[in-house]
């Protein structure tokens, strides 16, 4: 099995029993609260949350954090939209930076079903612009760019083939959020595969993005992992459940069924 790391997301409200789980499991963090607006419009809050997790004084060096998506477009005809994405996006490059973390995961925010070519071509030129802005400031950072509403994994081919010149940027694979669209699970992987450097996974019925724990939804997990080795990703993986108990039942599963070295 070729997945690098393997992470879960920290609660910050039970810090004690998030460290237990790390440990006795020997998983990394991605941090998953660094996008919400009113705690980076929150100075002081989130300098306690930053020195909270800094405080578990362990490795950090495979960390990631999401970064901010909640009406994030570059694109924007709207230059105070377009920048205000942009001073998001930097937040989440300057707390990455502050936490050790190896890399920095963005959504596409492509509009769903919306491609007039003007739309599609000022998407990605950019997007790839900026990307390459953040990468040539934060060289201590990888990019990750994950399919979030997006029906079909074209515009990651194009953005991810215009930057395979940059080694620190990459495509994140959310199986769960290919689910719930048209095309199958192995297709995305297989077009995919070159620029995969990070993924997401959980469960669902393939309706509703609802981060079941492995094993509650309809995704083929075996196909999955066979996908996975066939293709030869490298990638570390975060196991996207938010309750303790669903991360410790989808770590279970993930060792039960052999899925991973856990």
């Amino acid at each position: 099995m070729s997945v690098k790391s393997i992470h879960v997301i920290p609660d910050a409200n039970r810090i004690r029993e998030t460290a237990a789980l790390i440990e006795r499991w020997k998983v990394n963090l991605e941090y998953n609260d660094f996008f919400i607006p009113d705690l980076l419009d929150n100075k002081d809050e989130l300098k306690k949350r930053i020195n909270l997790y800094r405080s578990l004084n362990r490795p950090v060096g495979t960390d990631t954090l999401h970064g901010v998506f909640f009406d994030m477009c570059i694109n924007s005809a709207d230059k105070k939209i377009a920048g205000l994405t942009k001073d998001r996006m930097r937040s989440s490059m300057e707390i990455a930076s502050e936490l050790g973390c190896k890399g920095v995961v963005f959504h596409t925010n492509l509009i769903p079903g919306f491609e007039p070519d003007n739309y599609l071509n000022g998407w990605l030129n950019s997007c790839e612009a900026f990307y390459r802005e953040l990468l040539d400031e934060y060289k201590n950072l990888e990019i990750y760019l994950e399919n979030m509403f997006d029906y079909k994994p074209d515009m990651l081919i194009e953005i991810a083939e215009n930057m395979k010149d940059q080694p620190r940027f990459g495509i994140c694979f959310d199986v769960a959020h290919s689910n719930i669209h048209m095309i199958p699970m192995v297709g995305w992987m297989e077009v995919l595969a070159p620029y995969i450097k990070h993924l997401h996974i959980n469960d669902n019925d393939g309706r509703c993005d609802d981060h079941k724990a492995l094993g509650l939804g309809n995704i083929d997990w075996a196909t999955y992992f066979e996908t996975i080795d066939r293709l030869n990703i490298d990638a570390s993986l975060l196991v996207e459940v938010a309750s303790l108990e669903a991360q410790e039942e989808s770590l279970g599963y993930l060792k039960d069924n052999h899925y991973l070295n856990l």
